[in-house]
């Protein structure tokens, strides 16, 4: 399995622009409200994950007529709906490459939340990837190629703490660098190329790209 599409319960109205990609994925995963954006845009997930307190009965009802899979859990829970999507496609997948919409425009502590979670499960082989209308996020823990216009910013983050090796095409350098919490100095960087590179040394990243 290639790719797996995950649609959140936040509020994106871009989601109709992307309804051909998820369509391709190998799997599309509903985390509770994200089960109404597809149901909206006549999209059937293979999966739905949540405590179903954000998706109506009836939509509950529909899915469950057409034999989807529900994957539910009390409401009083430690995790969040979005952390259990992970958890479940980390144990149950082998997917190199997840995709996630509606992942923002909602509450900020979900949203920061959402991101140290992507992280978290970020893998060799698995890179987590935010899509919404001009702007790409995506968790990783091995080396990228970026793609976009010369002068698209590039933030760099890691919540986890990493080590970067040899990094091209971006305008400041960022080569051979420890990149932890709370550091600033991956902010606001721009693509000098059309593809940047990011090698890392060790742990993993966070990477903000919006698109000019």
């Amino acid at each position: 399995m290639n790719r797996v599409s995950l649609v959140l319960g936040g509020e994106d109205s871009s989601l109709p622009v992307y309804k051909k990609e998820i369509e391709k994925s190998d799997l599309i995963i509903a985390c509770d409200r994200g089960g109404e954006y597809l149901k909206n845009i006549d999209v059937i997930p293979d999966v739905v994950i949540g405590d179903m307190d954000s998706i109506s009965g009836e939509t509950l009802d529909y899915f469950e007529r057409k034999d989807i899979k529900i994957v539910k859990f009390n409401k009083h829970k430690d995790f969040t709906d979005a952390y259990l999507a992970f958890e479940y496609i980390s144990k149950n997948l082998e997917a190199y490459i997840v995709d996630v919409y509606a992942f923002s425009g909602g509450r900020e502590d979900h949203f920061i939340t959402v991101l140290i979670d992507a992280e978290k499960f970020a893998g060799r082989n698995r890179e987590i990837r935010f899509i919404s209308s001009g702007k790409t996020f995506f968790s990783i823990a091995e080396d990228t190629v970026i793609r976009g216009n010369v002068g698209d910013v590039i933030s760099i983050f890691s919540f986890s703490g990493a080590y970067t090796a040899e990094c091209k095409g971006l305008m400041y350098n960022v080569s051979n660098m420890e990149i932890h919490c709370g550091m600033t100095r991956g902010i606001s960087n721009e693509l000098t190329e059309k593809e940047a590179y990011i090698t890392i040394k060790k742990g993993k990243l966070t990477i903000f790209h919006y698109m000019n």
